[in-house]
């Protein structure tokens, strides 16, 4: 049977979070999608998939991306974010509301931290 499947990011945000919030929204045998809140100065630690890629979609917020030669760059809300695999990467809000983005990858994509 073919799913169709709503999911209404609203419902699970948290107001004011004192830390990052990871939350999987869908997990499936070829893709999953994972919500992160990230309150003013929260992070996303530095990690790599080493079997896949990760694309990040910026919902809300801004923030600084590290990247794998240790170059920062700046997105915000509406940017999105192509990381090839073993690239490691992270997150810092610096902006002056929590930073919400969306990231999709294989569930065989793998993680180590960085």
């Amino acid at each position: 049977m073919n799913r169709l499947d709503i999911l209404h990011i609203a419902e699970h945000l948290t107001d004011n979070p004192a830390e990052s919030i990871r939350t999987v929204l869908h997990q499936g045998s070829d893709m999953n999608l994972v919500l992160w809140q990230l309150p003013l100065g929260g992070i996303l630690p530095p990690h790599r998939h080493p079997a896949g890629e990760d694309i990040w979609v910026v919902l809300k917020g801004c923030a600084e991306i590290w990247g794998d030669d240790n170059s920062r760059q700046a997105v915000a809300a509406g940017d999105s974010v192509v990381i090839d695999t073993s690239c490691r990467h992270g997150l810092r809000n610096t902006g002056e509301q929590d930073c919400v983005l969306l990231s999709v990858l294989r569930p065989q994509a793998g993680f180590e931290t960085a």
